[in-house]
């Protein structure tokens, strides 16, 4: 807003923004619009120019709110993953009840289990979809779009940490 203007000035030029708005998306040109508040085309054009700039600026902000409320849901989504995953490498327990002369015996009988590699997808796309709301999935300037970047996945075998053996397609 224009330096020097009282708080009723204001208020009459944001008013009348609001209104040069409304009727520039409803497609009124910048001369009809002038006429109908018995101000020059330049003045107009001005307002517009204020307007654009607030929208772009209103626009930015939103969607870094909206980017921030999504990551956040990821976050969430991958913590929950990351228990699920936790849990079903926990080993399996089952009770097996026999009756015997009369006598009732309980076992119970404990199993481990890897576990379930479902976790670890929902995990990847957590991080996958992070990626793209950050933008990191796309080339770099005078990177080759149609070439793939390498990457290397390191899994410790046993939770040793051991280099990983060479892949015999001459990949590092």
């Amino acid at each position: 807003m224009a330096r020097g203007h009282n708080s009723a000035q204001r208020a009459a030029l944001a008013e009348r923004r609001a209104k040069v708005a409304r009727r520039y998306i409803h497609g009124d040109l910048q001369a009809e619009i002038a006429r109908a508040f018995e101000v020059s085309q330049q003045t107009i054009s001005h307002d517009l120019r204020v307007i654009h700039d607030e929208w772009l600026k209103q626009s930015v902000q939103d969607r870094a709110e909206w980017v921030a409320n999504e990551l956040a849901r990821i976050d969430e989504v991958e913590r929950q993953a990351w228990i699920g995953w936790r849990k079903s490498q926990e080993d399996a327990q089952t009770l097996k009840a026999r009756m015997q002369d009369g006598g009732h015996t309980t076992e119970k009988i404990s199993k481990g289990q890897a576990g379930d590699v479902r976790f670890l997808g929902v995990v990847l796309n957590c991080i996958t979809k992070r990626c793209e709301l950050r933008h990191l999935g796309q080339a770099l300037p005078g990177q080759d779009q149609d070439t793939p970047d390498r990457v290397v996945v390191y899994v410790p075998d046993n939770a040793r940490d051991q280099a990983p053996a060479p892949s015999g397609n001459g990949a590092a």
